[in-house]
């Protein structure tokens, strides 16, 4: 194995934040630093790494680089500091469970509730299993019942539901259906509710799958996606974790793949 390239010291503008090499890319193309690279001029925008880098920069420029195209690697480095920051903010950690010191958190019932607030215009839950959930969905069957163009859809997994191998889907979908409305929404306008019918039909080689994906999604903005359930066990006291994701592009996807088992008829939706 060939050892790494010796470090020319540019890598240390990988510590500075985006405005430091906004500034240096500035100086370099308009200011005092396109007459020339000088430790003294680079001190006040670069502090005690002045010195390494002022000799680095002077090696590029000396081998022929020029102050524009330094400028230009500034400012890339510049784009690519905001661009990641801007990545990290939109991604955060939906935790339940004992509180731990030193790890603030923002717990999952949190982050659930808000969404609903936030949410404009359609929402989206996935849960495998629903057991004392009224109280957390509440908000959002009174403004289902408030919003006539408000959508609400539920996806939901009915395998466990099943009292005997042998008991007809039907039933097993008008029960769950009946509980649901009775136990867990609190509104009169139901939502769109569907589950995965699967397990109701065995494949050949083996036992079939079932919809076990635990999800909040609102308005193809952003989504939770998390370990926990839409229990009272889940969301107060097991621990769980969760991922609040705010990248548009990414939320689609997950919009997508469910519009796609709808359509293609993996998920079947539970009529009153």
């Amino acid at each position: 194995m060939n050892p790494p390239p010796p470090a020319n010291g540019l890598d240390r503008l990988l510590d500075f934040p985006a405005p430091t090499l906004a500034a240096l890319a500035d100086s370099l193309q308009h200011g005092p630093l396109r007459h020339g690279i000088t430790e003294g001029l680079l001190r006040p925008l670069l502090g005690s790494a002045a010195t390494e880098l002022a000799t680095s920069l002077r090696s590029l420029t000396d081998s022929g680089c020029t102050l524009s195209a330094l400028a230009l690697f500034c400012r890339t480095l510049h784009a690519a500091r905001q661009q990641a920051a801007t990545t990290e903010s939109s991604v955060n950690l939906a935790l339940s469970g004992p509180p731990v010191s030193g790890s603030p958190v923002i717990d999952t019932p949190t982050v659930v509730r808000s969404l609903f607030s936030e949410a404009r215009s359609e929402v989206l839950v996935a849960s495998y299993v629903f057991h004392s959930a009224a109280n957390l969905l509440a908000p959002l069957a009174a403004r289902h019942d408030s919003d006539p163009g408000f959508r609400v859809r539920i996806v939901v997994d009915l395998s466990h539901q099943r009292q005997h191998p042998a008991e007809p889907l039907p039933i097993i979908e008008h029960r769950f259906l009946r509980s649901f409305l009775k136990d867990h929404w609190r509104g009169i306008r139901p939502p769109e509710i569907w589950h995965d019918p699967r397990f109701a039909s065995p494949q050949p080689d083996g036992p079939s799958g079932v919809m076990h994906a635990k999800l909040v999604v609102i308005d193809r903005a952003a989504a939770l996606v998390t370990s926990a359930n839409f229990t009272a066990a889940a969301q107060e006291r097991n621990i769980e974790a969760g991922l609040l994701i705010r990248q548009p592009r990414q939320v689609q996807r997950l919009l997508d793949y469910f519009d796609g088992l709808t359509t293609t008829g993996v998920l079947k939706a539970i009529h009153s």
